[in-house]
């Protein structure tokens, strides 16, 4: 049971340690990079309006996908 525990703990932290980066590098770039942003957010506000974005919004939003996608083989690199 206690092997199950460290396995466990050291899943967790590697799943935080992950998202955590991922979101540093996202507010680095953010900081560094404000036409990023600013071309995210326009097509969040053409593409999807005033509603809350939903998981099947993600198909309408192409370079919000791939700003993701850069920024995660940046953090796994």
């Amino acid at each position: 049971m206690h092997c199950l525990c460290i396995v466990f703990d050291c899943s967790v932290y590697s799943g935080l340690t992950t998202t955590s980066r991922g979101i540093l590098a996202l507010i680095a770039i953010m900081a560094n990079h404000p036409e990023i942003q600013t071309r995210m957010q326009k097509e969040i506000d053409e593409k999807i309006g005033d509603v809350e974005p939903r998981l099947e919004d993600k198909d309408k939003l192409p370079y919000v996908n791939a700003v993701c996608f850069v920024l995660q083989e940046i953090t796994l690199s």
